[in-house]
């Protein structure tokens, strides 16, 4: 036997040298026969040897290796013992044909076998085979592995000899592997969680595919390194993170902790690492292994939680939360805790109805049993709340239960409606003393909103027209019908002019009522308007003047009748006392005249004398002061003028009769009256001279200005909040665009800064080498040269690197100083604009537009640079803002340039453009194109602004849609010629 090979004699192998010789090498080509007419398999002479070889015992056997050998011209397979148990053959070492062999092997496999046993392959070539036997019922059996080696003896046949090993349990653990491995990438997708393994002394770093898909990395394109896995982490968390692998590395503290990671897309991630570090017998860690939790979502949720709690402890509504049984407090945030008086221990001594004096035990529990039962979500009343210090104030409940707690709990808010309920008071008062006023004065008021088509009538208007609420529907329509036939024309056209025009209508005409009965009435008709001044509806008032016009009429026909006689009596003296006579009626009928006028005039007309005594006094003033007519004639004027004017009236009056005051004559100025109850009022004065024979007296004309005094400090506190809410946006607006410039920079200084830090460390390292060699003697030559190359390399790169940013700093630092500052000084404004252009060199980039900008050499000026840093960064923000489209690169320019004193700036792009309704508003406040998206509309206005007022210039904008923008800017580069 030959040596322990697990392969036959030499004798045994080696094939016929003629016939090797005679086929040149044909074998390679020659197929199996499988045939039934193939040679019959002849049994060995003796099989006792097989079981004397060597390789039939030892580890062979341990290892159940079953040693086999396939001879090609006799078609004959020879197998041991263990060959034949793993092929299904039960007659122990022997020989069999091919096609007794395949019996019990899977007919897929059986072809497989018979192109692995087919012609001989190039000598010592080593094939390998996988096959899966079947049992007598044809289930499937065991698999096994058949490895092979061709091999040639001069004189004899090729050969093939081999082992063959029973893989079935390695092939069931690879499959349970593969269905283990997928079902923990499977709960680890679910539960977003990945593992990793880091090799400490080769750094290398495993990531599972949760990890990758975690932090937003590609497996082909990241590789997972130490270095790359600290770069992906959030920038304030770095430190935190590394300071807890040295501790974990150094057995300080186990690795345990939550972090932000940065994903590419720009997306913050919360996770949580935990991991354990593995150490060789001298303690010295070789491997640290750990899991990554993804807690974004509970973070987000802790947040908001957070978020929300802080609202409801900063809300000065009050807020409780008290037990369903009990109901004592359990929780009562700041604003309760202020309103009541208490602190909140205190206050977890008390129950809901110990603050609510209108409540019993009993009755507050029968009123909460709605939420109890379910039939109601929540409850809304009004009650008072008692404070500890006694007093009581009106408030409105919201109550919630919250039948999910343990205990169940209810969940109040209570809002403080002390002023609302003063308002509502105040307006109850307000409307009975307007009914009360308008039912004396026999005046209603009504409005009418166009969108709607609904007209509304006051109490007041109703009584005018003899109609009632229940009754009188409100429309234009009705009205009409109520109108005289021989006024309704003049009606009809006053309806189609206040509806075609925003015209003021003051008119007089008769109605109808119901009854018959005919009234006169005086309508004033104003339009409505919004803030545009499109006219939205329009309001007015209705009077009854029939009274006055009967008198009126009266008057007429007594003054009439009153002629007639007179001309019958005197028609004989006619011609001696007519001029008397008609002078005397029409004095007569003038005074009459004027004294219905004063009675139903709506201001208020009174008469004094020299002496400052009141001579008359209508209603009207009556209505305004107070004072009935009887109490005041004769009185001293002063009486109706405010404490600080009326002791120097008649001083002022004596000065003006002495032409010693200039002449309020005929003058409208306004003053301030004292009304019977003592209180004080503005008012519109309007005074007129008589004189007659009997001597001088004087009569004004006074109204009533409260309301429009009220409406114009409405204005005024309006108009100054708009103007100090438009200073804090545009300071803002400032703020931000500094704001932006110092994102940018940072950005992009931390890149040169970081490539000088990894410079440097890497010199550090070289150093510490050099110095381990010198320390031990084994410094060489060639150490000593590569040292001196790597240290002036890396100081070429720090040097480098370090004053790339020093010129990024100083730029943004001179920008920055100037833009806070209002410091004058001379500088050169092409420099300066250079300076800039450099510190929005980042904004710039990652837009991937282009800058060109052209100025003549040494263009000095006198001024403030942080104006011109405003202009031109807002100029250029807003090209990057709204000048092109998303993603889209463009070319901008800026041309500088000076014609004797006056200095140049053209600004220009090639972007989308301006159309033509849009262009003429770009320079006003909070006007915008991009309200939605987070534009203010402040800063082409803070531009205009600056150009017109800081540099004293003009600034013009011409743009057309697809064409681009172009700014010009012009102003003096002599700072006393701005100024002036």
């Amino acid at each position: 036997m030959d040596q322990i090979s697990g392969h036959p004699a030499k004798a045994q192998c080696e094939p016929d040298a003629n016939a090797a010789q005679g086929n040149n090498g044909a074998h390679r080509e020659r197929q199996l026969d499988v045939s039934e007419n193939a040679e019959q398999a002849q049994p060995l002479p003796d099989a006792g040897p097989w079981k004397e070889l060597p390789w039939t015992d030892g580890l062979h056997r341990i290892a159940e290796l079953g040693a086999w050998r396939w001879d090609l011209k006799a078609r004959q397979f020879h197998y041991c013992d263990i060959a034949g148990g793993h092929l299904s053959r039960s007659d122990g070492p022997n020989q069999v044909n091919f096609a007794t062999l395949i019996v019990n092997i899977d007919a897929r496999n059986q072809d497989d076998l018979a192109a692995f046993l087919s012609g001989p392959e190039t000598a010592s070539t080593i094939k390998s085979l996988e096959i899966r036997m079947v049992g007598k019922d044809l289930s499937p059996g065991r698999c096994l592995h058949l490895t092979g080696q061709w091999y040639e003896t001069p004189g004899e046949a090729p050969m093939m000899r081999g082992v063959v090993h029973d893989v079935t349990e390695r092939k069931k653990a690879e499959r349970a592997l593969r269905k283990s491995e997928s079902r923990l990438a499977e709960a680890q997708e679910i539960a977003s969680l990945g593992h990793w393994e880091w090799e400490i002394e080769s750094n290398t770093l495993y990531w599972s595919h949760g990890i990758y898909e975690m932090f937003g990395r590609n497996r082909e394109q990241f590789e997972a390194t130490y270095p790359n896995f600290i770069e992906t982490i959030h920038p304030e968390d770095r430190d935190l993170v590394t300071g807890g692998v040295n501790d974990a590395l150094e057995g300080r503290a186990p690795y345990a902790m939550e972090h932000r990671v940065v994903r590419p897309d720009g997306e913050i991630r919360w996770v949580f690492e935990r991991a354990r570090v593995f150490r060789d017998n001298d303690g010295k860690p070789y491997r640290m292994v750990g899991t990554v939790l993804n807690i974004s979502e509970r973070k987000q949720s802790e947040e908001e939680r957070n978020r929300l709690g802080r609202i409801v402890e900063d809300s000065w509504n009050e807020i409780y939360i008290f037990d369903a049984e009990s109901c004592k407090f359990i929780q009562a945030n700041r604003g309760a805790l202020a309103n009541m008086g208490y602190t909140l221990d205190e206050m977890r001594t008390l129950t809901a109805y110990d603050i609510k004096p209108e409540f019993t035990e009993e009755s507050f529990h029968e009123a909460l049993h709605p939420l109890r039962d379910g039939s109601e979500k929540f409850l809304i009343f009004e009650t008072v709340h008692k404070r500890q210090n006694g007093t009581t104030y009106p408030v409105e409940v919201r109550l919630q239960f919250l039948a999910g707690e343990d205990p169940p709990l209810f969940f109040a808010v209570i809002n403080d409606i002390s002023a609302r309920k003063q308002a509502e008071e105040s307006l109850r008062e307000n409307k009975e003393l307007l009914a009360e006023a308008q039912e004396i004065a026999q005046i209603g008021s009504w409005q009418y909103d166009n969108a709607a088509a609904i007209l509304k009538y006051s109490d007041q208007v109703y009584g005018i027209l003899g109609v009632s609420r229940q009754d009188f529907e409100p429309t234009v329509e009705n009205w009409l019908s109520l109108v005289h036939p021989d006024d309704r024309r003049d009606a009809e056209q006053n309806v189609r002019d206040i509806l075609d025009d925003a015209v003021e209508l003051n008119s007089e005409l008769r109605i109808v009522r119901p009854d018959g009965a005919v009234r006169y009435v005086h309508q004033i008709n104003l339009p409505v308007t919004d803030g545009q001044g499109t006219v939205i509806g329009r309001r007015g008032t209705i009077q009854d003047v029939t009274e006055r016009r009967l008198a009126e009429n009266e008057i007429r026909q007594l003054n009439e009748g009153l002629e007639l006689r007179v001309a019958e009596r005197t028609r004989e003296l006619r011609d001696e006392i007519q001029e008397r006579e008609q002078a005397q009626a029409a004095l007569e009928e003038s005074e009459l005249r004027l004294r219905v006028m004063r009675d139903t005039a709506a201001d208020a007309i009174i008469t004094i004398d020299p002496a400052g005594a009141i001579l008359s006094y209508n209603k009207a003033a009556q209505n305004i002061f107070g004072h009935a007519a009887d109490s005041v004639l004769g009185a001293n004027i002063s009486l109706l003028m405010s404490s600080d004017t009326a002791a120097e009236h008649d001083g002022y009056l004596a000065a003006y009769l002495n032409n010693d005051q200039p002449t309020i004559i005929g003058l409208n100025r306004e003053a301030v009256g004292r009304r019977a109850d003592g209180s004080h009022f503005p008012v519109e004065i309007s005074v007129s001279e008589t004189r007659t024979a009997t001597g001088r007296s004087f009569t004004g004309i006074l109204r009533d200005i409260s309301e429009r005094k009220a409406n114009e400090e409405t204005l005024r506190k309006t108009i100054d909040d708009l103007r100090l809410t438009q200073g804090q946006l545009v300071e803002s607006e400032k703020m931000a665009s500094l704001g932006g410039l110092v994102a940018g920079v940072a950005h992009e200084i931390n890149t040169p800064i970081g490539i000088g830090v990894t410079a440097a460390s890497h010199l550090q390292e070289a150093v510490a080498a050099l110095q381990s060699e010198f320390s031990g003697a084994t410094l060489k030559r060639s150490d000593l040269e590569k040292f001196i190359t790597t240290a002036a390399e890396s100081a070429d790169i720090v040097t480098t690197n370090l004053s790339r940013a020093a010129t990024l700093i100083g730029s943004f630092k001179k920008v920055a100083v100037d833009q806070s500052s209002e410091d004058h000084r001379r500088f050169d404004l092409g420099d300066y604009i250079g300076e800039v252009i450099t510190s929005l060199g980042p904004r710039l980039r990652s837009s991937n537009h282009s800058f060109i900008m052209r100025c003549e050499d040494e263009t000095i000026i006198d001024g403030d640079p942080g104006v011109i840093s405003q202009i031109v960064t807002n100029l250029v923000l807003n090209t990057i803002e709204h000048g092109y489209a998303e993603n889209q690169a463009g070319a901008l320019s800026l041309d500088i340039s000076r014609a004797e004193d006056m200095i140049r700036i053209v600004y220009d792009d090639d972007g989308r453009g301006i159309d033509v309704d849009t262009l003429p508003h770009i320079f006003e406040p909070f006007f915008t194109t991009r309200r939605g998206s987070g534009g203010s509309g402040l800063g082409l206005h803070i531009v205009y602004n600056l150009v017109s007022q800081q540099l004293g210039g003009t600034i013009r904008c011409e743009s057309e849609p697809g064409e681009g923008t172009k700014f010009i800017v012009e102003f003096s580069a002599d700072a006393e010629e701005r100024t002036s």
